[in-house]
């Protein structure tokens, strides 16, 4: 019995040693999180497709009906207009283009309610844009939030937005009150910077999961949607070039939209020049998430007492404002992680 415990020791030991990193770091956060660990999926590329024209794109959709791709993009690079397009899924191809309601203004999320109308956040114009089915333009008004991410609640009475910072907040589709606000959490650590989002209904068996883009990552996490927590984490690096400008807000993966029919993800980024259709499925190998543990803790260790995001905005020779031509820092979490940008 004294050589088995001995043995039972050293294996003990042994297998810590061996345990990889970011599991080791999983194991020390709260029970909650211990108990259901993050799942790491893999990214298979099935196709590549032109990115007709390369646009700063901020949100990427599948129609209701699956038969056509809606992309909005924002007034980058200077001299540019913000618009939403319509692509066929199959080629790359634009069908239809338009600014309606956009002009001034820097395009952000996008989201088809059930009810077939099309929806829009805007930057800092703090207006959300209402078109109908086939993208005419019905009204606009205000919006109580700066725009960033931007999706559908899985009931559809509500939209998810963020902000840039560490929350994703419901307002009723109806008023744009604030229904709630929750922190997004990762082993046990606050998230900022969730940008573009997709809802989807059932994510691989898992039920409702909000996907998010991590700005100025190729990181994508899946959150549950009912309290905030990540559930799965992938990673789009080695789709397309990688360029250093990346780390600063440019060229970064923004765009996601899940087709149901097929179970598929198509994905591209702005200023890419490809769109991809990728098949998503389970990672033994756990491969994102020693990068998702990195990306926290240097966040932390970065900015301890405010989180900075970068935001794209200088004022032109003629005195007007123009949301693209610079990176200029914003702080909008405070130390105690409270949101700063609700009026």
């Amino acid at each position: 019995m004294a050589v088995t415990s001995s043995r039972l020791a050293a294996a003990a030991v042994l297998a810590a040693l061996v345990q990889p990193y970011w599991s080791r770091a999983l194991s020390k956060q709260d029970p909650a999180a211990a108990e259901a660990p993050l799942r790491a999926y893999k990214v298979e590329t099935l196709r590549a497709f032109p990115h007709e024209g390369t646009p700063f794109t901020q949100a990427l959709e599948i129609s209701n009906d699956g038969h056509h791709l809606v992309e909005s993009s924002g007034s980058y690079p200077p001299g540019t207009a913000s618009f939403v397009r319509v692509v066929d899924p199959t080629t790359g191809k634009a069908v239809k283009q338009l600014t309606d309601g956009l002009v001034g203004r820097f395009a952000e999320g996008m989201v088809q309610m059930p009810n077939g109308h099309w929806f829009m956040s805007t930057y800092e114009d703090k207006k959300l844009v209402e078109y109908d089915k086939d993208l005419n333009f019905v009204s606009d008004r205000a919006y109580p939030l700066m725009g960033w991410g931007f999706t559908r609640s899985p009931d559809g009475k509500a939209f998810l937005t963020t902000n840039g910072t560490d929350y994703v907040t419901s307002l009723s589709a109806d008023t744009l009150q604030v229904i709630k606000d929750q922190v997004v959490t990762c082993m046990g650590k606050r998230v900022s910077g969730l940008n573009e989002l997709e809802m989807v209904d059932d994510f691989l068996g898992q039920g409702p999961t909000l996907l998010g883009n991590v700005y100025m990552t190729r990181l994508v996490l899946a959150v549950n949607p009912s309290n905030g927590k990540c559930t799965g984490v992938f990673n789009l690096d080695g789709l397309g070039v990688t360029e250093l400008s990346e780390a600063q807000g440019f060229h970064v993966a923004n765009g996601l939209a899940w087709n149901k029919t097929s179970g598929t993800l198509l994905a591209t980024g702005k200023n890419w020049d490809q769109m991809f259709e990728l098949r998503i499925g389970p990672d033994p190998e756990g491969t994102a998430l020693p990068i998702l543990e990195r990306r926290l803790s240097r966040a932390q260790a970065a900015v301890p007492e405010k989180v900075t995001f970068m935001e794209m905005s200088s004022v032109g020779a003629d005195g007007h404002t123009d949301h693209s031509s610079f990176l200029q820092a914003r702080r909008l979490v405070g130390s105690d992680g409270r949101k700063l940008t609700h009026n």
